[in-house]
């Protein structure tokens, strides 16, 4: 059994000290693959050093909404000029309605123009839409068709957009943090998106999983923050076996398979099981 995380942000500042160990402890589990996302043009550097020196990670690089205060002027010449040099996925990209202090038409202008350089190079995508999926819909509808298709990172929206983002080619990830009780909803969630379209993330060094659920208890070393540990990613597997009655063995089959499918072009080597 081979298990994939489908977005992660493991070259996180937060998790630099303990990299070294983490990366053999992810080697000799069953992650097979995993997307790590940069966020901004300070991570990027990072995102490709890590991808270098480990064949099973996917990179992903992109311009996140809440680091825009750091936006340089020629960012669409910097992120093409970094996809000339060295082969990434889109990630993670979006809009968010959360955050109080996000210029809106900003954000927006940012995301639909890195929707299009993804759709130029048919480069798949990794997508935030925190208390925006509605918008983010609207703005994918008028983008068009992503040949490299997209994720749905983390998807909390509402039921009745599952199905208009399923007709756009959407797959939709599952965190951690959706396994605790005040995140039912969410969760459920995964029990209705069809399940061609399912993946599932860790998000870490975020999206904590419950901590009495989690086996792979992780802390800063510096500042004693709790922080995701990317083995942690078996547990919201066995929850979507869970909700959706079937096996272990099942469902991570079929997250394999949407996983290669969206992602597979990108996927170097990934680990035996």
């Amino acid at each position: 059994m081979r298990l994939f995380d489908a977005h992660n942000h493991l070259q996180s500042e937060r998790l630099a000290s303990q990299l070294n160990e983490l990366t053999p402890q992810i080697e000799a589990s069953r992650i097979s693959a995993m997307v790590v996302n940069g966020t901004c043009r300070a991570d990027w550097n990072r995102v490709k050093e890590m991808a270098l020196r480990w064949s099973w990670i996917v990179p992903a690089v992109g311009f996140h909404p809440w680091y825009l205060d750091s936006l340089p002027a020629d960012w669409r010449f910097q992120l093409e000029d970094f996809l000339n040099t060295f082969p990434a996925t889109i990630g993670e990209i979006g809009i968010d309605h959360w955050k109080s202090n996000i210029d809106d038409a900003l954000q927006e202008e940012v995301f639909r123009g890195q929707l299009l350089i993804a759709k130029a190079r048919s480069l798949p995508v990794s997508i935030h839409g925190l208390k925006a999926w509605g918008r983010l819909l609207e703005i994918l509808r008028d983008v068009g068709h992503l040949p490299g298709g997209f994720l749905l990172h983390s998807y909390s929206g509402p039921r009745e957009l599952i199905k208009p983002f399923v007709e756009r080619g959407a797959y939709f990830s599952c965190s951690g943090a959706f396994l605790g009780p005040k995140r039912e909803k969410a969760l459920s969630l995964f029990g209705e998106i069809p399940l061609d379209r399912i993946l599932v993330e860790t998000d870490a060094p975020d999206q904590l999983p419950p901590e009495g659920m989690d086996r792979w208890k992780m802390h800063n070393l510096i500042s004693g923050e709790r922080l995701t540990h990317p083995l942690s990613l078996e547990l919201t597997y066995e929850e979507i076996s869970r909700i959706r009655g079937i096996s272990l063995e099942a469902s991570s089959r079929h997250i394999e398979e949407n996983f290669l499918r969206l992602f597979g072009g990108f996927v170097r080597e990934a680990l035996p099981s």
